[in-house]
């Protein structure tokens, strides 16, 4: 993924949404650092979600009426990313928690 310069991946702080057909990504050009984005700013507000109902909030948010396997893929990608950033935990229960 191409990030302007000065910018660093780990601490990208927005995320686009897609308003209307002509402005919505390919699930593959979507960087799990800006979904990661995305999924902060859902569990913000909802503390914790279900892995696959996060997985819906997180389309709707950015954008997409509806998911495919793409689409998925790449969400789960930034969900893994949120993680691994320190923006959330998988329980035990597998909810995705906002840390």
């Amino acid at each position: 993924f191409f990030w302007p310069e000065g910018i660093k991946p780990s601490e990208y702080g927005i995320y686009r949404v897609a308003t209307d057909d002509a402005q919505r990504r390919m699930a593959e050009d979507l960087p799990p650092e800006e979904v990661a984005v995305a999924v902060k700013s859902i569990l913000s507000s909802q503390i914790s979600l279900p892995y696959d109902e996060l997985t819906k909030q997180v389309v709707k948010a950015l954008g997409y009426a509806r998911s495919g396997s793409a689409l998925e893929k790449s969400i789960k990608s930034g969900i893994q990313r949120a993680i691994e950033l320190g923006f959330a935990y998988e329980d035990e229960n597998q909810r995705v928690v906002v840390k």
